[in-house]
């Protein structure tokens, strides 16, 4: 399968949750440029991002100027588009490049919920550890129970009071089966180090090479492989892609490298988008372990 990656498209929308914001594209006249820098990847911590929009005017930027607005950035093509990011404003500054001044948009997704959403509530007798989970995201401001895989279902024997910050017991579930999780645009994942979401298992692996948008050649690393591409919003933590392990370069000067997949099946560990709708950067860098040594 092959993608319409000519035509560069962007959508940032900035508001309160809930509502329908501020918009700012590239169908518009006078797009703006816009640059990001965009790092996901499979640990607990927030995922972050910096975005940055030139030459907003007074009046929008005095609208943004507000904490915890939500954020979401579409991107990619004209053929090819959809969302890479979704978080909350952590904080905004200026700068000046020449002529120009740049709005600088500093964003973390699941702030909220990981830094300050906490529980004072009796577990009832019976709960599994998806009840509590679900029990644990109740009144969270920007984060929701998402895809969940590999729990215990036993039953708990007799109650159990939690009171404190819900992170700590998210991690807790987490480490007694074994399990990763993250947050990831608004949604808690929590699934095991071979596991991958639904609908994004090797049957329905992203296949990158030439005419997907492959760029260069992949790089065996500590982890697995590293590649880079163009934008591609159907990349996802935890989703699936498949490369030609022919294909796969390695720097003999290094001393480990992580197994490849024997049929070229990789799980994205990390996505780091880094775009510049006026510049050259437009691309996806991606970070795979085998998912079959």
């Amino acid at each position: 399968m092959s993608f319409n990656l000519f035509n560069r498209k962007y959508s940032l929308i900035i508001g309160d949750p809930g509502t329908t914001g501020l918009q700012i594209d590239s169908e518009s006249i006078n797009a703006l440029r816009i640059v990001f820098d965009i790092k996901k990847n499979s640990q607990e911590a927030p995922n972050d991002s910096t975005i940055s929009v030139y030459n907003l005017s007074k009046i929008t930027i005095d609208k943004i100027q507000k904490e915890k607005l939500s954020i979401i950035l579409n991107a990619g093509y004209k053929g090819l588009f959809g969302n890479i990011y979704s978080g909350r404003i952590r904080y905004i500054s200026k700068k000046r490049e020449d002529t120009d001044i740049a709005t600088v948009i500093e964003c973390g997704d699941g702030d909220h919920f990981y830094n300050s959403h906490t529980i004072n509530q009796t577990i009832e007798a019976g709960s599994t550890d998806q009840t509590i989970l679900t029990q644990l995201m109740t009144g969270a401001q920007d984060t929701i129970l998402g895809f969940t895989k590999g729990l215990n279902t036993n039953q708990r024997p007799r109650p159990r009071v939690l009171s404190g910050n819900a992170r700590d017991y998210v991690r807790e579930i987490a480490n007694s089966n074994n399990l990763q999780w993250s947050i990831q645009d608004g949604q808690l994942q929590m699934l095991g180090a071979n596991d991958v979401l639904a609908g994004f298992d090797t049957n329905n692996a992203i296949e990158l090479n030439a005419a997907t948008g492959l760029i260069g050649l992949p790089e065996q690393t500590e982890i697995g492989i590293k590649v880079k591409s163009l934008i591609n919003p159907m990349f996802r933590v935890n989703g699936t892609i498949h490369i030609d392990n022919s294909m796969i370069i390695r720097d003999n000067k290094k001393g480990f490298y992580g197994t490849l997949d024997k049929d070229g099946f990789y799980k994205i560990i990390s996505i780091n988008y880094q775009g510049d709708y006026r510049g050259n950067d437009w691309y996806s860098i991606l970070e795979g372990a085998a998912i079959n040594g």
